[in-house]
């Protein structure tokens, strides 16, 4: 089993990945899974907000319910296009 000692040196650098590229949700789903821009800019809107590390800024599950891409009844992009995306 991993444990995050195992992972990160004493500065918090990442022990075993020597070079990462910060790289952001929308440029992922545009240049990696060549989503449309307007596509990837609503998934985001959607998601980022689940990601805020601090517990009391995140959306609650009823939020995310509430969002606007989940009733969007355009077939742009929805859930089960993650079934063909493949491994990252």
């Amino acid at each position: 089993m991993l444990s995050i000692e195992s992972l990160l040196l004493c500065a918090g650098e990442l022990r075993h990945i020597m070079k990462l590229k910060p790289w952001g949700l929308i440029e992922v789903l545009t240049e990696k899974y060549q989503w449309d821009e307007h596509s990837a800019f609503e998934m985001a809107d959607f998601l980022i907000p689940m990601l805020e590390f601090d517990p009391t800024k995140r959306a609650t599950a009823e939020q995310c319910l509430r969002h606007p891409w989940l009733d969007d009844n355009d077939d742009d992009v929805r859930p089960a296009d993650f079934d063909t995306v493949g491994p990252v």
